[in-house]
């Protein structure tokens, strides 16, 4: 019955407070302290820290969800959520091992089969990622055209070949200080325009991550006035996406402009920029504006990404006192 109770309760605080953060963590919070031997409630918390993207937050309550007692089915959503939490702290092994306890006991789940294929996909295994997610098609999918086939997919997919592991790179970061050395097919990478980045290279800091490789990756702030600094290009080497080395370049330009003394940190982006809209968001930065047309007017041809057109900036900012 109290589950029931707190169920009802966290529907109306999504409901009432899903586009307020501050008011959403404040609410959850009360319910937890409100039933503090109930793993439910905490759990519920966990959830909205996760949604915050506090996952240091969110792992040690998952912990105590669990510790305190969840039905089968929710110690489930914990411990898929608690991967979830490890794999984007990137400790990616830890969460491969705990999905792989969860989806022994739930393996009918398909969104548990999504979050292990991603797991694995993150510790630099796609076909193995991609192997998993096949096999679970063919083992927990009914339906006569997998019937039919059967045989011959499970072949299939039992001999798929090994990924070949690409360890991440060691790297440290270096300002440019000669016009030689900027990474001119790095920028390229998140800004097409050669004469948009010449304007706006020199107005702050160039900074490259440096490996053994060569330059993986590279941000260009730009100062707008004493208190705002800009975002206005950042981008990682194509063989080396997927190591976190852009959040890594994100979280040494945001710890430069806080020693330098500014307040906030903007960055614009295309609409049809999803991965980069959601980084950002990721990062702390909120929406703030959108200008209409901004790419249209600046590029020919149009810019297609995920099958949109860009067409519009979207501006965001980060307040740099927050943690």
């Amino acid at each position: 019955m109290e589950d029931k109770d707190i169920e009802e309760k966290a529907q109306q605080g999504w409901t009432e407070f899903h586009d307020n953060p501050q008011a959403l963590r404040t609410y959850f919070t009360h319910l937890a302290e409100a039933y503090p031997d109930s793993g439910r409630a905490t759990f519920e918390l966990a959830n909205v820290l996760d949604f915050l993207s506090r996952e240091h937050d969110a792992i040690p309550l998952y912990q105590q969800a669990i510790g305190l007692g969840l039905t089968p089915e929710y110690e489930a959503y914990a411990k898929v959520q608690w991967a979830s939490s490890l794999r984007n702290l990137e400790r990616f092994d830890e969460a491969v091992v705990l999905l792989q306890e969860v989806m022994t006991a739930f393996l009918q789940f398909p969104a548990f089969a999504v979050f292990m294929a991603i797991a694995q996909d993150s510790q630099g295994k796609p076909r193995e990622a991609l192997q998993f997610v096949l096999d679970w098609i063919l083992n927990q999918c009914q339906s006569s055209d997998l019937a039919r086939y059967h045989r011959a997919l499970t072949h299939y997919v039992e001999n798929m070949g090994p990924s070949g592991e690409t360890q991440a790179p060691t790297y440290d970061f270096r300002p440019v200080r000669a016009e030689e050395d900027i990474p001119w097919s790095l920028l390229l990478l998140a800004d097409p325009s050669i004469l948009r980045i010449k304007r706006y290279l020199g107005k702050g800091p160039c900074v490259v991550a440096q490996g053994q490789e060569g330059t993986i990756g590279v941000y260009v702030l730009a100062k707008t006035d004493a208190k705002r600094v800009e975002l206005m290009n950042i981008a990682v080497h194509k063989d080396w996406q997927g190591h976190g080395i852009g959040k890594s370049l994100l979280d040494h330009a945001v710890q430069w402009a806080r020693e330098e003394g500014y307040k906030w940190m903007e960055v614009g982006t295309g609409n049809s920029s999803l991965g980069p809209l959601a980084f950002y968001q990721k990062a702390g930065f909120r929406v703030i504006d959108v200008i209409p047309n901004f790419f249209v007017n600046d590029h020919d041809p149009p810019i297609i990404e995920n099958h949109i057109v860009c067409q519009d900036m979207i501006r965001l900012r980060k307040n740099l006192d927050d943690a």
